[in-house]
């Protein structure tokens, strides 16, 4: 809550950081350098203006957490699918249309928060994961009936390993 406009790409010079928590602020983007906190496991980037990430994200291979809630982002980077440590997609409320085939890559997921963006397709390896959590409602276009998304997430799960 700092009114924060831009992230300095100094930032990727802390490369024993952890944590990044920069959520409710006027962000817009993300400098690339973002690559070089090798020891990052947690982001922060929920409620600001962001929309698009640097595929350079994906050079985060610690990332255990990532906050993306309430952007105005379109897609998720497939670079994203190297970190292969990624417990926790916080991504709802945006404008995400899909997610390729890298959820397929993150099999420590155990949630994925997708609420209210603009999803058509739901990947159908979401169905073999180990999730606790699951959060798809709001997305009106999205081919899974509504009552299969209001259910929750045991509901969702069984649907989508159906498919």
């Amino acid at each position: 809550n700092n009114l924060i406009t831009e992230m300095p790409p100094a930032l990727g010079h802390l490369t024993a950081l952890r944590m990044i928590q920069l959520s409710h602020n006027l962000l817009k983007t993300i400098p690339a350098e973002i690559r070089l906190c090798h020891a990052l496991e947690h982001l922060d980037l929920s409620h600001n203006q962001i929309d698009y990430l640097p595929k350079t994200i994906g050079q985060c291979k610690g990332l255990q957490v990532i906050r993306l809630t309430g952007n105005k982002l379109r897609a998720i980077p497939e670079e994203l699918c190297m970190c292969t440590r990624l417990e926790e997609l916080h991504a709802g409320n945006n404008k995400l249309r899909n997610l390729t085939g890298m959820i397929q890559f993150w099999t420590r997921l155990h949630l994925v928060d997708l609420r209210d963006n603009a999803l058509q397709f739901c990947p159908t390896e979401i169905g073999r994961l180990l999730l606790k959590e699951i959060y798809l409602m709001g997305n009106k276009r999205l081919r899974i009936p509504v009552q299969v998304t209001d259910a929750g997430t045991v509901s969702v799960l069984g649907y989508l390993q159906t498919l």
